[in-house]
């Protein structure tokens, strides 16, 4: 019999352990669930962030699905009732295949938004360049420097186009040999100088300075003449040249602008209807996949309420434990009653002759043996659903046969029959008596 208590109090043992181990992996997988959910300062969860944010992909939220459904296993571990786990698991795969679908579309729509934009930049730029083309062109032709040598037809014409325009000067003819060489140096330092000394008076006086950017851009030979000119003018008719000068400005940059919208303004319409409707997907989509992480989350958090949990989560353990080893149990303890008969079995069958079988079973209860011509031997105590375990403690003692059928897990024995010991001291005292005759 001490065998049997033992391996009885290693299968209890034994499921103490298991419990133990089960909440524990159920503790870390609370603690793995708080940091997916926690959400600090109001920022994004890392549940939001690999399933629902910009930045998700199909890649991310796989990854985070995967470590959801593994800290929702140990979550229950342990836990027969697989009806809420299953029902959570199935609810994940579910919301995380929508997802899925939706960062696909997405990315499509992100891809449509990106191309459109691109088509809606450039058509902004083509706008702006038509407009500033425009717009220089016409200051060009309005703003060209004064062809000074138009006033002597014994010079030659030349050309000369820069950045403002294009510049008609006189060109001196050149003499030849190292005489005409230190002539022209002469000549244009000269020049420099007195362009430079005009220059200075024009800006005194209160030219535009956009005209006098356009004189020093074209330089002294092919603007030193126009500059000398300009200096020798008065008051007023400096102020009528700034108000022409201008007013072409102005008429160029508003023909310019007007242009370019009449040209363009269409296209970009139309351009920017289709970027909008695209970015109008990408928010749709979005808002889609935020819901679905929310509910998601909605779905876990309950699972992270450790103390609301815990109480319910070790008695479900014990039962499922104890369910579990029913069997066993009930297999140990009929092997003790059949030992404890035994023994009862052989003392009686030494006294009076009568065999008293060794092997009870469990279902029925067994019958305490009927011992003949044993007239002073107390009867059996029977007790049949009635008292509890503490009440039969306070008896002097007991044997327990258990019926399996009213087995009850959590402690309590429904049914059973009790062989008092005063019986057993009794029969074995008679068969001491009977050893000595």
């Amino acid at each position: 019999m001490g065998a049997a208590f033992e391996a009885i109090n290693e299968a209890l043992e034994n499921a103490q352990k298991e419990l133990e181990d089960n909440i524990r992996e159920r503790s870390a997988a609370i603690d793995d669930l708080n940091a997916l959910l926690r959400q600090p300062f109001g920022e994004p969860s890392e549940i939001q962030k690999a399933m629902s944010s910009a930045s998700a992909t199909v890649d991310s939220i796989i990854a985070m699905y995967d470590r959801l459904v593994d800290a929702v296993k140990r979550r229950f571990k342990g836990i027969e009732d697989l009806g809420k786990k299953n029902a959570i698991l199935d609810f994940l795969k579910t919301m995380t295949q929508q997802l899925i679908n939706l960062a696909k579309e997405r990315e499509q729509a992100t891809k449509l938004w990106e191309k459109e934009n691109e088509r809606l930049q450039e058509l902004l730029s083509e706008q702006e360049n038509f407009g500033k083309q425009l717009v220089s062109t016409v200051k060009s032709y309005g703003r060209a420097l004064f062809d000074v040598s138009k006033t002597n037809e014994m010079t030659a014409v030349q050309a000369i186009k820069t950045s403002t325009g294009i510049i008609i000067t006189q060109v001196q003819e050149a003499s030849k040999g190292l005489d005409g060489v230190q002539k022209q140096l002469k000549e244009r330092l000269a020049n420099i100088r007195s362009f430079a000394t005009n220059i200075r008076s024009l800006l005194s006086k209160g030219l535009s300075k956009d005209y006098i950017r356009q004189l020093l851009e074209a330089g002294p030979e092919a603007a030193g003449a126009l500059a000398e000119l300009l200096n020798t003018a008065g008051a007023d008719q400096i102020s009528e040249i700034n108000y022409l000068y201008n007013e072409i400005g102005s008429i160029a940059d508003t023909l310019g602008t007007e242009m370019a919208s009449n040209f363009y303004d269409n296209q970009i319409k139309a351009q920017q209807a289709i970027v909008d409707a695209a970015q109008a997907k990408i928010n749709d989509i979005q808002q889609a996949m935020d819901a679905i992480v929310q509910a998601i989350m909605a779905q876990l958090s309950p699972l992270v309420d450790f103390g609301a949990q815990l109480g319910d989560d070790i008695a479900q353990a014990i039962i499922d434990g104890l369910n579990k080893r029913k069997d066993e149990l009930i297999a140990l303890a009929n092997s003790i009653a059949a030992a404890i008969a035994a023994a009862l079995a052989s003392a009686t069958a030494s006294t009076t002759g009568v065999v008293i079988p060794s092997t009870p079973t469990i279902i029925p209860p067994v019958t305490p043996p009927i011992v003949p011509d044993v007239t002073d031997v107390p009867p059996p105590i029977t007790r049949t659903n009635t008292g509890s375990v503490s009440d039969w403690r306070r008896a002097e003692g007991f044997s327990v046969t258990v019926n399996q059928n009213n087995y009850n897990p959590t402690g309590s024995l429904e049914s059973g029959t009790l062989v008092s010991k005063a019986m057993e001291r009794k029969m074995a005292e008679l068969a001491r008596k009977k050893r000595m005759e």
